[in-house]
């Protein structure tokens, strides 16, 4: 969607050597782990020094892409730790009495050998 724009994506001239659009693909998954960097949209503006007099519509289009995957983004993954935590959770519920068991067997084997060496 940002190429089709015309937007890229601050850091994509990173990769000059590289396919144009596997450069934005690469920024766009650099951006979705954390490493944010903003839409550069001086494409569609007159005064490109500025950044002024810009199209207002592709500039809302772009930045309303840019809006979107990084709420989308946040939505996956704090989808993805929930559910990780909830399998955490549902395992440990499963196998409780045998953790509470296992605590309570080594807690006597402690006692046994302390009361055999003292006594």
């Amino acid at each position: 969607m940002y190429i089709l724009t015309g937007a890229n994506l601050g850091e994509a001239k990173d990769y000059p050597d590289m396919n144009p659009n596997l450069a934005m693909f690469t920024q766009v998954f650099v951006n979705s782990i954390g490493e944010i960097s903003m839409p550069d949209y001086t494409r569609w503006c007159q005064d490109k020094v500025n950044k002024k007099k810009c199209n207002p519509v592709f500039v809302g289009t772009i930045w309303g892409v840019f809006m979107f995957h990084n709420i989308l983004v946040v939505i996956i993954l704090l989808n993805f730790l929930i559910s990780i935590i909830g399998q955490s959770y549902e395992k440990v519920w499963t196998y409780k009495e045998i953790y509470i068991f296992r605590n309570k067997m080594e807690l006597n084997c402690e006692y046994y050998s302390f009361m055999n060496f003292w006594g």
